[in-house]
C-alpha cells in the first residue's frame, strides 16, 4: 500500500465516509465507572510511597543522587583560611554512634530530594555538639 497524502482529500470525498467500530467492552466499562476522579492524596507519606518505595527506578534514582553527593569532599573555611581540623569536622566525620559522614549525609539528601527539605539535629551538651542526626 502506498501511502499518497496529497491526493487523500480527493480519494476520501470520492469513496465516501470510512466504516466506524464499536467496541464490545466500551458499554461494560461505561456502566461500571463510578464517574468521578479519583485523585492520589498529596502529602509527603503517600507521595514518596507511591514515587519512592514501590517503584525501584525512583528508588536507585534517588539512592544514586544522594550517594554521590555524599561523597563530595567538605572544606570548612573562612576569609582567612581554610580549616584542615576542626571539632566541626571531627563530629561530621563521626557524627553519631550509629551513622558515618556518609550515611548520614546520603540519608539528609535523600529525604532533601523527596521532601525538599532536608534537617540536621544537634544533640548539644554543655561542651558542644555530641550528635548529629538527620530528622
Amino acid at each position: 500500500m502506498v501511502f499518497d497524502f496529497l491526493k487523500r482529500g480527493e480519494k476520501v470525498a470520492a469513496t465516501g465516509p470510512t466504516a466506524t467500530k464499536a467496541s464490545a467492552t466500551g458499554p461494560v466499562v461505561a456502566y461500571h465507572g463510578s464517574g468521578r476522579v479519583a485523585w492520589s492524596p498529596r502529602d509527603v507519606v503517600s507521595l514518596t510511597k507511591t514515587g519512592f518505595a514501590h517503584n525501584p527506578v525512583g528508588f536507585r534514582s534517588v539512592k544514586m543522587i544522594a550517594e554521590a553527593a555524599a561523597a563530595l569532599p567538605l572544606v570548612l573555611q573562612d576569609r582567612e583560611r581554610r580549616y584542615e581540623d576542626h571539632p566541626i569536622l571531627s563530629l561530621i566525620a563521626s557524627p553519631n554512634g550509629a551513622q558515618g559522614r556518609a550515611e548520614l549525609f546520603e540519608n539528609l539528601y535523600g529525604q532533601l530530594l523527596l521532601t525538599g527539605n532536608g534537617y540536621l539535629e544537634a544533640v548539644a551538651a554543655d561542651e558542644g555538639a555530641l550528635q548529629l542526626t538527620a530528622l
